[in-house]
């Protein structure tokens, strides 16, 4: 079973939620699955999640529902670096788990989860990196 996206199982508590935080609390859920569901698990790795370029800017805020919701804050390369390798470590300690996850980061401008380009380069060296390190 993979999700949707992780947001279906972690709501943002602040207007601007902390990427680790986030983070922290997907994986809590991840260990609940795991053990709860009867079919394997395949989790999310976002890069972030912030809907506002498809808000009226001459509408009062309310995290009422998409696109008006709370966003993540403090995704950069690293964190998104670190969401990777903790995700390696977790499917890897289960020697009969998958070998599979599901990395979420479309445009900011298609829908959803985004970064800035001016990071994109790093963010996709460090994909390249720890996806390799996965199914070895």
């Amino acid at each position: 079973m993979k999700s949707l996206h992780l947001l279906a199982f972690v709501a943002l508590p602040d207007t601007q939620t902390d990427y680790n935080w986030v983070r922290d609390e997907y994986f809590a859920h991840w260990d609940k699955a795991k053990k709860e569901y009867s079919v394997p698990y395949f989790p999310d790795v976002t890069m972030g999640w912030d809907p506002t370029p498809h808000c009226d800017i001459k509408s009062e805020w309310a995290n009422v529902r998409y696109p008006f919701m709370n966003t993540i804050k403090n995704n950069t390369p690293e964190n998104f670096k670190k969401a990777l390798e903790i995700t390696r470590e977790k499917l890897l300690s289960d020697p009969n788990g998958p070998r599979i996850l599901n990395i979420n980061c479309l445009s900011p401008h298609a829908s959803t989860p985004c970064v800035q380009n001016v990071i994109t380069t790093q963010i996709i060296s460090t994909l390249q990196c720890n996806l390799l390190c996965v199914f070895k």
